[in-house]
């Protein structure tokens, strides 16, 4: 593995993770725009990364957020949630349907097994 990159924390780390057509259709015309910007400016990107720094690096986590806070901002939002609260809330809103098997949650959250994701939704459980 590249050295920009840290191995998964689990082998479950490693999941295929859906998305709707209109999502990965948006997700495709960004990117074909986004490699064109890259090219009119000159800016190498050699690990075909979807994000990066000026730097042409893999942003960190710190940089992830302040761009997610800014977006908060710019959508008129208080800048107060993280990716990871994201992250939360959609796992507890697929819960809260009671449509979604919690398997199939602790699997798209990529935990090691279902006890973990168990831990932390246990209050929503049915």
């Amino acid at each position: 593995m590249h050295n920009l990159f840290k191995e998964p924390k689990t082998k479950n780390s490693i999941r295929t993770v859906p998305v709707s057509r209109e999502a990965m259709n948006k997700s495709v015309k960004w990117i074909e725009i986004y490699r064109r910007e890259l090219f009119r400016r000159g800016v190498a990107n050699p690990e075909q990364l979807l994000f990066q720094t000026r730097q042409a690096k893999l942003p960190d986590a710190k940089t992830v957020n302040s761009a997610y806070h800014q977006l908060q901002k710019h959508l008129g939002m208080e800048s107060k949630f993280s990716t990871h609260t994201t992250r939360h809330t959609l796992a507890s809103m697929m819960l809260a349907t009671g449509e979604v098997s919690l398997a199939y949650i602790s699997y798209y959250l990529g935990h090691a097994n279902i006890m973990i994701t168990q831990k932390y939704y246990i209050g929503l459980l049915p």
